[in-house]
């Protein structure tokens, strides 16, 4: 049983929109930027073609930056930003920067608030394709996906490997190898994420692909640890079938030194059944791995509901994510329950429930390095009156010391 923890939050509404999307939110590790992608025309006379770009929010200044400037069938996806806010990475099919992607393929892009600078920092034809970056705190490293052959005759067949770029002006490193199937069988995405440490020391991985030769044979969604100074591999986790694990929670969550990881597993519920044996029923587990140690705390569980998309502190001691699970006693709605944002503190071994809505949801919460600020979505009128017409806005909410 988790009692609730008495904790003052102040929630406020970043933005106000109407019949659009604000949605992926980031929050920087100071606390004090938050990046998202919204297809709505935040900066009056601009966006009025409701394509998705990304956006920068100063929370002090309360100012709003359009990162991005697109039209039509042009993708801008994924922004990630790094400690002080300054800088913030994204894929996008657009030539943002002309003539540098006129083939309309998805790449890498950097933002340098500071300078008020785009850089291309991936160039790759068809049918290549560049995503999912992640950024460290300091800004000097990025992590991607990509199908491209980016260091030359590495990755001819075309399969999706993890890469990463050393800012300025860095070659890229490949740092996974994965031998793609044969033609005739249905290719795999056998990358499911991939994300730098906020300490730019390592990349964590969550892959069903064999990463370490020799094990996961099986090909089971395992979660791995790259060293970059070593340029090593290690497979942490040992998985013996796909029911242990599946990306759909979201990727794993790391510390700044990549030493504590929060992430969400599919376990089993054996309770007895009347009738003899077990009732199994589905059940979902955040726990925290240790890296060094190898071993895994199980902090929270329920059965029957979804556990999503866990965000970190900078040591790991707090974690946010969005469930349907009533862990306190006040997610009980009528019928299915509600998508709701949670705070555990594993201090206390207390849980928050942040947010207390019906129907639809609350969504991707990121945390600052200092676990007091919260970055999220909503489609709720979570202020009275400040969000009427239940569109999708970003939220900010900050926890007491």
């Amino acid at each position: 049983m988790v009692a609730p923890a008495a904790a003052e939050i102040a929630i406020t509404q970043a933005t106000t929109t109407t019949l659009c999307e604000n949605f992926q939110p980031a929050i920087s590790g100071d606390g004090n930027r938050i990046v998202f992608l919204a297809d709505c025309e935040i900066i009056p006379g601009r966006n009025a073609d409701q394509n998705y770009e990304v956006f920068l929010y100063d929370i002090e200044a309360k100012r709003f930056t359009q990162v991005t400037d697109t039209t039509g069938r042009y993708r801008n996806n994924g922004p990630a930003i790094n400690h002080d806010g300054a800088r913030v990475v994204f894929s996008s099919s657009a030539d943002l920067l002309s003539g540098q992607n006129a083939d309309g393929n998805a790449e890498i892009f950097l933002f340098d608030a500071a300078a008020d600078r785009l850089t291309q920092l991936t160039r790759t034809a068809s049918p290549a394709a560049n995503n999912a970056p992640s950024i460290d705190g300091a800004g000097r490293a990025v992590v991607f996906l990509s199908t491209g052959d980016l260091v030359k005759g590495r990755n001819r067949d075309g399969s999706a490997e993890v890469f990463s770029l050393d800012l300025p002006g860095g070659k890229a490193a490949q740092l996974t190898r994965i031998d793609a199937p044969p033609p005739a069988e249905p290719r795999p995405l056998p990358i499911a994420a991939a994300s730098i440490t906020r300490d730019g020391a390592a990349v964590v991985i969550e892959s069903s692909a064999e990463l370490v030769r020799g094990r996961n044979r099986e090909r089971v969604p395992q979660i791995f640890r790259y060293d970059r100074t070593k340029k090593a591999m290690r497979q942490l986790t040992d998985r013996t079938h796909a029911h242990g694990a599946e990306h759909r929670h979201g990727a794993p969550a790391a510390s700044d030194d990549g030493r504590r990881l929060a992430l969400v597993v599919d376990g089993e519920d054996g309770a007895p059944s009347p009738t003899g044996g077990r009732t199994v029923t589905a059940q979902r587990v955040l726990a925290v791995l240790d890296t060094g140690t190898g071993e895994t705390t199980r902090l929270l569980s329920g059965s029957d509901c979804r556990i999503d998309a866990p965000s970190v502190n900078g040591d790991a001691t707090v974690v946010v994510f969005a469930s349907t699970c009533d862990f306190v006693g006040t997610n009980q709605d009528r019928g299915q329950p509600n998508l709701e944002v949670f705070v555990y503190r594993s201090a206390t071994g207390l849980v928050t429930q942040l947010t207390h809505t019906i129907r639809d949801f609350n969504h991707t919460p990121s945390i600052d390095r200092s676990g007091r600020r919260i970055a999220f979505g909503s489609d709720r009128d979570i202020h009275r009156g400040g969000n009427l017409d239940e569109n999708s806005e970003i939220f900010l909410a900050v926890l007491d010391e």
